[in-house]
């Protein structure tokens, strides 16, 4: 064969050659890994306020429901440990003992101190401290609005109340004195949420959890359905100075058990004259610490932390 003719063969084949090294180079690289999405956590937990993340105020005490799941096929011993975290400020700490059967979601309510705009932070831990589900909540600006709160299913009420506003002026100065001029503020409206296995309505088990509550709204049906912890804890509320309207649907409603309490038994389905309806601040306030005695006239004793003056 003519030489051009073998040295174009010879091409050829070093040419085949090269691309089979370069296929097999290919294909023996391996694949870049993807990105892996991260693992859920085995226990998912949400926080919210009892009445809504909108009623969720800061400057007084108030109650959260922390919701624990179970996304796995084991049950967990363990806890619910709450945190309040400010600018500045040390942390306090709340726990609950929960237990959580495989697939199963718990709920525990929680009453806790927050200032506006502090981080509330619920994490579930199992006997062992180890950590399993994380959840946040940021306390809302209330601006020193205080909230009015609905407790009725549906609620149907609720529209009625979003326009209410009220006129505050902000305090400074150790004294107390009042500074600038008043500015309109929208009032927080909160409805109270149901059991999503029993329908019973998700309540505050303590009067503190009523601190930043102006008016509390409850339909009289709902009382039915109320334990007798948070019959106790309406009670305290209205005892410290609260607000309470009912609304009854029937007559029969007026011999309710949380009528009773207040009315004892003379309730009627008539107005009373507005010069009875004497209006009176709720009076909460947190002790400093080693503080044995109440700060007002009442001169009570009360443990770090806080206490009622009734």
């Amino acid at each position: 064969a003519p030489a051009g003719t073998d040295l174009a063969a010879r091409a050829g084949v070093l040419a085949a050659l090269a691309i089979g090294t370069l296929a097999a180079v290919a294909v023996a690289r391996p694949a870049p890994a993807l990105a892996q999405p991260p693992l859920a956590p085995p226990v998912r937990v949400n926080v919210d306020g009892v009445f809504g993340d909108d009623a969720l105020v800061g400057g007084g005490y108030a109650s959260v429901v922390v919701e624990a799941t179970n996304t796995t096929s084991t049950a967990f011993r363990g806890r619910v440990v709450v945190s309040t975290r400010e600018w500045r400020s040390s942390p306090d700490t709340y726990e609950v003992a929960l237990d959580l059967p495989p697939g199963e979601t718990r709920h525990v309510i929680v009453t806790l101190f927050a200032r506006d705009s502090a981080e509330i932070q619920a994490i579930y831990e199992d006997e062992s401290g180890r950590t399993l589900g994380l959840g946040a909540q940021t306390v809302s600006y209330g601006a020193g609005a205080p909230t009015v709160v609905l407790v009725e299913d549906p609620p149907i009420h609720r529209a009625d109340l979003l326009d209410l506003q009220t006129e505050i002026r902000d305090t400074t100065g150790a004294y107390g004195y009042m500074g600038g001029s008043a500015r309109t503020v929208a009032i927080p409206v909160g409805t109270a949420a149901s059991d999503a296995r029993t329908g019973d309505p998700l309540l505050p088990e303590t009067a503190l959890g009523y601190s930043t509550v102006a008016l509390l709204v409850v339909s009289v049906p709902m009382t039915a359905r109320m334990s007798e912890t948070q019959l106790r804890a309406i009670e305290g509320y209205v005892h410290a100075g609260g607000r309470l309207l009912l609304l009854p649907r029937t007559e029969a409603d007026l011999r309710s058990t949380l009528v009773s309490r207040f009315f004892e038994g003379t309730a009627s389905t008539a107005l009373p004259a507005r010069s009875t309806l004497v209006p009176v601040a709720p009076r909460f306030f947190r002790s400093r610490a080693g503080q044995e005695t109440c700060p007002t006239c009442c001169n009570q004793s009360v443990t770090r932390g806080a206490r009622l003056n009734e």
